[in-house]
């Protein structure tokens, strides 16, 4: 079941993603990665002459290696601090001005926000089309000082912004995700895309979008509790100053890593659930991700 473009209940999902994004137009797609294929697909269908896209070398998204490739582009990675772009790379990288994009998690790894503002700034004086994945950090800018949340998920810098609803995310409705820009890009021959397979429950995804303030305090309140907890224990943390929804603890040998286990498993109210690093996705090294942004809220 496709829905219309003037059903109320998506208006009212989209002028609340318009707010949350400072876009002028949204799109709802069927997942996170159609809404990557789709940010792609314009950025080639705009930009012919360029094929070098930019991503981070760790803290991404699965997609950000192969997607790229479907389409022709040459993808090349920038070096980052766990995640976080390192911006003297990214100024060499985009120095001959042969770069169309770059596509970039603003929450990196989930658990440590990008340096939004200067990003952007490299990038437009390049011009570079910025891409921010704001699957990690939808709502966040609302919640954090400009220092800690410097222009993530706005649509002031960035030139498209995706994000998406599945499980585990901040708005976790289990599946669909969005885009958004500024441009006229999203016009109706992407509307096969621009509604999910499975039926969204526009109801859900309003309460959903409605709370993601009182989830994100939640979220980031927890975050930094056991940033604190595990540095007080001795534990070495990724960006421990940094804003996140994850918390990655690294180790040196197994037997820290299982102190960090066994540490995650006596949590209550709930155990904390972990992923394995090294990881494309978290950071490229041993370490430990406590995956804080599957917590519920009880």
């Amino acid at each position: 079941m496709v829905a219309s473009r003037t059903d109320p209940q998506l208006r009212s999902c989209l002028e609340q993603l318009k707010a949350l994004t400072n876009h002028s137009h949204i799109a709802l797609t069927n997942c996170g990665n159609s809404a990557i294929f789709l940010a792609l697909s314009i950025v080639r269908k705009i930009q012919k002459e360029k094929t070098t896209l930019l991503i981070p070398d760790q803290g991404g998204w699965l997609s950000y290696e192969t997607y790229p490739l479907l389409l022709g582009f040459e993808v090349k990675k920038v070096k980052t601090d766990r995640g976080l772009l390192d911006l003297d790379d990214l100024k060499t990288k985009l120095e001959n001005h042969d770069v169309v994009a770059l596509l970039v998690a603003s929450n990196a790894g989930y658990c440590a926000l990008q340096e939004m503002h200067a990003i952007a700034n490299i990038c437009k004086s390049a011009d570079c089309l910025l891409i921010d994945d704001a699957s990690g950090s939808l709502g966040m800018r609302f919640m954090l000082s400009s220092n800690d949340a410097s222009g993530v998920c706005d649509g002031n810098l960035a030139d498209i912004i995706v994000g998406s609803f599945g499980r585990w995310k901040i708005v976790d409705v289990s599946h669909g995700g969005f885009i958004s820009c500024n441009e006229g890009w999203l016009k109706e021959d992407h509307t096969p895309l621009s509604f999910t397979k499975h039926h969204i429950d526009l109801n859900i995804l309003h309460q959903k979008l409605e709370n993601i303030k009182k989830r994100l305090q939640f979220l980031i309140s927890s975050a930094d509790r056991v940033k604190n907890e595990l540095q007080q224990l001795g534990f070495s943390v990724v960006h421990p100053h940094k804003k996140g929804l994850n918390v990655i603890a690294t180790f040196k040998d197994e037997h820290e890593k299982n102190k960090i286990l066994d540490w995650c498993k006596k949590q209550t109210p709930q155990p904390f659930e972990t992923t394995p690093c090294p990881r494309y996705i978290r950071v490229m090294e041993s370490a430990v991700s406590i995956e804080l942004k599957r917590l519920q809220e009880k």
